[in-house]
């Protein structure tokens, strides 16, 4: 699933505002803020609030106070979260350890410009696909999320974009898509009293989605290493 996006502050904060999304926020000095964000780099997340969101600064890959230490499967957190639960099995998002409690009370958007997605589906995964998603009416995308406060393990907040079952063009190449919100849905989401029904039925496919899709340049290993953020609890 999504392991790599593009966010461009100077694009989507001139139009996110309209949403009721705050974002004067200025990232400290010491955790740059990345453009082309890949597990475990530090990103923009904008968090659920009663009057709206809340821009903030953040790692991406959601890291729950339980996790081991930053180190093998845990270094970069868990970056995507499944709607409809673990593969095979009835948990969806709200009973799953590592998202429950975000879910129900610490939930996100993250503004997207792009994202890629390595194909997983019949020719296109024969052809070893690999493609960039753009949106078409809009000027970015705002995607489903949810984060952690710093911990133990992680001394930032960190945060997971939610993932669905793809549809239209884009299941043709790709099983999963990430979960797009759109004004309406935006609402809802941040609602801190929503019902857990009314929360997963936002992210379910609602019918085709504009998006524009292009053949992408993998990335290389360079592009994919990740700088540690320095530990301010020492």
């Amino acid at each position: 699933m999504c392991v790599r996006y593009n966010s461009k502050r100077q694009r989507w904060e001139r139009w996110i505002p309209s949403l009721g999304i705050v974002v004067e926020i200025a990232p400290p000095s010491w955790a740059p803020v990345q453009e082309e964000l890949f597990p475990g780099r530090r990103g923009y997340f904008a968090r659920a609030t009663h009057d709206g969101y809340t821009m903030e600064t953040g790692r991406f890959g959601l890291v729950p106070s339980w996790a081991k230490p930053l180190s093998g499967q845990w270094k970069n957190g868990f970056y995507n979260a499944r709607a409809e639960g673990a593969e095979g099995r009835n948990n969806g998002i709200d009973n799953m350890p590592a998202f429950a409690d975000a879910f129900k009370t610490r939930r996100a958007v993250v503004p997207i410009d792009s994202y890629y997605e390595n194909a997983d589906v019949g020719e296109a995964a024969a052809e070893k696909r690999y493609v960039e998603i753009f949106p078409v009416d809009e000027p970015g995308f705002l995607m489903a999320a949810m984060w952690n406060r710093p911990n133990q393990h992680c001394d930032e907040p960190s945060f997971s974009l939610v993932t669905t079952a793809s549809h239209g063009e884009l299941a043709t190449i790709h099983s999963r898509r990430l979960a797009i919100l759109d004004e309406e849905s935006l609402e809802v989401w941040r609602d801190p009293d929503a019902p857990i029904d009314a929360l997963k039925e936002i992210l379910w496919p609602r019918g085709p989605e504009p998006l524009r899709i292009v053949e992408a340049e993998r990335p290389t290993r360079a592009k994919k290493a990740v700088e540690e953020p320095p530990n301010l609890f020492s």
